[in-house]
């Protein structure tokens, strides 16, 4: 039987992953025969498809399981142990999930669709590359709605942070031209 230790233990062999894949793109799986080996912090208690996944580049990779014909739960863990979750997520759209990860080239992770309540059947991994926001080039790299400063991403980049002490209220949120010391509640 697949996924079965031949020794006298009788304990399960790991099917985690059950595929590897490098690149953006779409992956086909069916969960009808697939272990039930881990669960995720937001559901997840079928059987489940797992890929490795290693970046290409650095990005923001955002995995879903939209077009799917059940209800699932979709997990991103550092490895086949499910020790250390990244993210997890159960119906974003409608009965299907999607996760979110930034990871440096070369970086792998494991991701999970699994079902809910015990749902199971054919699976479609969707995998989605958004690069990282450049913080000083006025353009929205990573095609969230925000370029630049105006984007959570750059909010500790040098290039973002603003001192309203030097007379240019560059973003609007300098009150004052105080000094930082005044703000602070000392005197200058």
């Amino acid at each position: 039987m697949p996924g079965r230790d031949t020794a006298d233990t009788g304990s399960m062999t790991s099917m985690c992953p059950l595929a590897t894949i490098n690149a953006p793109g779409t992956y086909a799986a069916d969960t009808t025969m697939a272990p039930d080996e881990l669960a995720g912090s937001c559901g997840g208690s079928a059987n489940e498809a797992t890929w490795e996944f290693t970046a290409p580049n650095d990005a923001t990779y955002v995995f879903d399981s939209i077009g799917f014909a059940y209800d699932t739960a979709m997990y991103v863990v550092e490895d086949c142990t499910g020790a250390i979750e990244l993210d997890c997520n159960d119906d974003t759209d409608g009965m299907q999930s999607q996760v979110s990860v930034a990871l440096i080239s070369g970086q792998s992770v494991i991701v999970v669709i699994d079902g809910s309540g015990g749902a199971t059947g054919a699976a479609t991994l969707n995998v989605t590359e958004f690069p990282f926001e450049i913080c000083d080039d006025t353009i929205d790299n990573d095609f969230d709605g925000d370029p630049d400063c105006v984007d959570s991403e750059c909010a500790f980049d040098p290039a973002c942070i603003e001192i309203c002490d030097n007379g240019v209220d560059e973003d609007g949120n300098c009150t004052t031209a105080r000094s930082r010391e005044a703000r602070w509640g000392r005197n200058a």
